[in-house]
């Protein structure tokens, strides 16, 4: 298999792509506080997604209905946001999420230390 060697161009727009992404994902890690829902962030998500440059890479890809993939603590990743799963002090919250920007893709998912606190 060769290797493709991108244009100065196509690194652009893939460093484009990337920083869309981590503009949101950024947005997303401030905003999580306890008492939010998984649905409150992804409704932050789209809010972000709609003033940027791209559209979310998830949404509708084989049916997904979300932008984001969301997991609190143990569970298994790629979760659905859901109006009922509230975030609680301590939670370890897991999101993965993508973006296509003019053509190219970007995605990033993990979990931020900032966001897991510790329970008393």
């Amino acid at each position: 298999m060769a290797i493709h060697l991108r244009s100065a161009e196509e690194l652009e727009k893939m460093h484009r792509a990337g920083l869309a992404v981590h503009e949101v994902l950024a947005a997303l890690r401030d905003a999580v506080k306890p008492g939010l829902t998984t649905m409150d962030l992804e409704k932050l998500a789209e809010e972000k997604i709609a003033r940027g440059p791209g559209k979310a890479a998830f949404k509708g890809y084989r049916g997904y209905p979300c932008v984001l993939c969301m997991s609190v603590n143990s569970e298994i990743v790629h979760g659905i946001p859901s109006p009922k799963r509230k975030l609680r002090e301590g939670d370890i919250v897991s999101i993965d999420f993508g973006m296509e920007v003019q053509s190219r893709d970007a995605e990033a998912a993990g979990r931020d230390p900032r966001i897991a606190r510790p329970r008393d």
